[in-house]
């Protein structure tokens, strides 16, 4: 009987070791697909985060506003339009950068409004610590840094850069400066990187280096990331090179 009791006791705690191995593997198994496979947002719900968390305005841009928006220099940019896919005298807003993440890197701001294109002002750079002794606009005529702009993508509101990565080369983009002067550029290469991959240094740099160039930028994919501030964002970016028509 003693025996039979000792083997018992016995089959009981293995059963109850091998029970608490089999949970470890299946939570280590889960947290490893959780990491490869993160879990994906419906962009209804995405889109709200997103819009609390960086107080974002969802209000359509009237004609009226589009007109009477200006800029503090005649040389920065103040409109955009991309006939091919439908921007039509977009209003541009300055951004700067996001304040560091823990681990030090920054990212660029967005704009505020969902229908605007953010321009990048070049005061802060990402990259290193002087990209640039002066902001890069197109009538700068720079020729190894680009101008860079961003916008947001999304289904559910229709925002300004949901088609940028439907141009193709030769399609035209022009940009309206605080003169009103406007410079012409043609869409070179269209590439849409995972979220990891990008490169901001290629990003900064003109596409033909001797030529000015514009890059637009914006999110795509599966809402399944998170931005240096921990908002939740698409996994994807698309980003267009153009250069400057002379």
């Amino acid at each position: 009987m003693a025996k039979k009791k000792q083997l018992g006791q016995f089959i009981r705690k293995h059963k109850l070791a091998g029970i608490l191995v089999v949970a470890l593997m299946v939570g280590g198994a889960l947290i490893a697909w959780r990491t490869i496979f993160p879990p994906v947002m419906k962009e209804s719900e995405a889109m709200k985060e997103r819009i609390q968390a960086m107080n974002l305005s969802t209000k359509q841009v009237s004609e009226q506003e589009k007109a009477s928006h200006t800029v503090d220099a005649n040389d920065k940019p103040k409109s955009i339009t991309i006939p091919s896919i439908g921007v039509n005298d977009v209003r541009v807003q300055e951004i700067g950068l996001l304040s560091p993440s823990a681990d030090g890197t920054q990212q660029m701001d967005a704009p505020k409004n969902i229908y605007d294109v953010g321009w990048y002002n070049c005061q802060i750079n990402p990259v290193s610590a002087n990209r640039c002794a002066k902001y890069v606009a197109p009538l700068s005529n720079n020729t190894s840094e680009a101008v860079v702009m961003d916008g947001h993508s999304c289904n559910t509101n229709n925002c300004v850069f949901n088609n940028i990565g439907k141009l193709k080369p030769g399609d035209l983009i022009q940009v309206v400066s605080g003169n009103n002067k406007q410079v012409d550029y043609q869409v070179e290469l269209v590439e849409r990187v995972k979220l990891a991959d990008v490169d901001m240094a290629k990003v900064m740099r003109t596409y033909q280096q001797g030529t000015p160039g514009i890059n637009l930028i914006t999110c795509v994919g599966s809402w399944s990331a998170r931005d240096s501030r921990g908002v939740v964002t698409m996994d994807s970016r698309v980003i267009v090179y153009a250069t400057k028509r002379i």
